[in-house]
């Protein structure tokens, strides 16, 4: 078969096997785009790469699904047994629930009775103070009654206290004014009354030898607590 061409060219087409025609193909380069053979392999190589990607793809979803199921149905497992053990245990939880409940209200109830026992229960400043008057009461000197009260409108202690003094008038009345500033000035922060007694009227023992005493009287507030 003979055929004109473009420019005068005669193409010319003889007559041939089918192995040579298979030869001469073969000898056509890949990259030529008229070589079907080479892109028609190229293409089922890359689609066969893509499928085989694809299912590799779906198996590794399917193992992982698989596996997230499987740890899901195993917690859930762990959960449920979980979930007996304390429905057994209950009855037992329930009462040690209420018996901590009722030692929590014990506990309560009696720091609250410490709380008013503290803040109720006054400190023993009397006691503190008529020591106090003990170390610093003259030798010839003694108390014939103590008294004190704590007053809650001026916070304070309010305090009497009676007693004997030996000596005359004079003599009396600057022991008792030594013992009061000595008082005054002490870690007891006492404040005398301005209408004090002081030195009262003088009484004498029986006998032949008579010794003169002297009653005095210290009256004021004490506002150390």
């Amino acid at each position: 078969m003979s055929a004109k061409c473009g420019a005068g060219k005669m193409v010319m087409v003889l007559p041939t096997q089918p192995d040579e025609w298979v030869q001469s193909a073969a000898r056509v380069a890949r990259t030529h785009p008229v070589n079907l053979i080479a892109g028609y392999i190229q293409r089922k190589r890359r689609d066969r790469f893509i499928r085989v990607g694809l299912i590799a793809a779906g198996w590794l979803a399917l193992a992982a699904l698989g596996a997230n199921l499987w740890d899901a149905n195993r917690r859930w497992q762990e959960e449920r047994q979980r979930l007996e053990a304390l429905q057994v245990r209950a009855p037992d939880l329930e009462a040690t629930r209420d018996r901590l409940a009722t030692r929590n209200q014990s506990v309560a109830a009696e720091a609250a009775l410490r709380q008013r026992l503290a803040t109720a229960v006054l400190p023993p400043v009397p006691a503190r103070l008529l020591a106090h008057l003990a170390g610093v009461l003259p030798a010839d000197a003694h108390l014939t009654s103590f008294t004190a009260k704590w007053s809650e409108e001026n916070s304070s202690w309010s305090f009497l206290c009676e007693g004997q003094i030996s000596g005359d008038d004079e003599s009396a009345r600057e022991a008792v004014g030594a013992l009061q500033r000595h008082l005054a000035k002490g870690p007891l922060r006492i404040r005398f009354l301005e209408n004090q007694g002081g030195a009262g009227r003088a009484s004498f023992g029986g006998g032949s030898a008579a010794t003169s005493l002297q009653r005095f009287t210290l009256e004021g507030l004490l506002f150390e607590n």
